[in-house]
């Protein structure tokens, strides 16, 4: 064999072993089964530790990759039964809102959400960062 096959016979392996890399990707199908609580997917975001948190309308969930853990609001008259409508980061803080008019701040340390704002007059809809210290909430009545 000569040395011309030779690199052609490495380039070819090469290439090979290249598409196999390229091609590993995996797709995995999430649903009730899994743990995923059941309703419309309204938001999802990962956190900085790497969670997936995903809104629907029927409740919360945290994913971590392997499994499921379901979070439930402050069960108040305000946020009773509503589902989770948006996410946003503002200085490494995860916030949620629901339809009803509920604002929650995530506290890592206590695992759970804790209310910070609730307006029941109005339907929230949305939310953004604006900055580093300011959240925009879109409702059904305006801003």
């Amino acid at each position: 064999m000569g040395l011309n096959q030779v690199k052609y016979l490495l380039f070819i392996l090469i290439f090979l072993c290249g598409i196999g890399y390229v091609n590993s990707q995996q797709i995995k199908r999430l649903d009730a089964s899994e743990g995923l609580v059941n309703g419309t997917i309204n938001t999802f975001a990962k956190d900085s530790l790497g969670f997936l948190w995903i809104g629907t309308d029927q409740g919360l969930n945290r994913y971590s990759g392997v499994e499921f853990k379901h979070y439930t609001l402050p069960n108040n008259s305000h946020s009773k039964g509503k589902g989770v409508i948006d996410f946003e980061y503002l200085n490494g803080d995860l916030y949620l809102i629901t339809s009803n008019g509920s604002l929650f701040k995530y506290a890592y340390d206590l695992d759970n959400f804790i209310e910070i704002f609730t307006e029941s007059s109005f339907k929230f809809l949305t939310m953004t960062r604006l900055d580093d210290s300011n959240i925009l909430i879109g409702c059904s009545s305006g801003l």
